[in-house]
């Protein structure tokens, strides 16, 4: 099975970032796809992940 994330932007590490966050580690080899990634809580969450702007 082929999985893929997807969240509008990562910014910051609130409520959505952090389900997002757990949904990957249930999943991950699963890219992320994102609007906008920046942000250094943003950067330091998702260190080492598959993350495409």
């Amino acid at each position: 099975m082929k999985a893929a994330l997807l969240h509008y932007w990562l910014v910051n590490v609130r409520g959505g970032e952090k389900v997002l966050s757990a949904l990957a580690e249930l999943l991950p080899d699963a890219p992320i796809y994102t609007h906008a990634f920046s942000g250094e809580q943003a950067k330091r969450a998702f260190a080492g992940r598959d993350v495409r702007e």
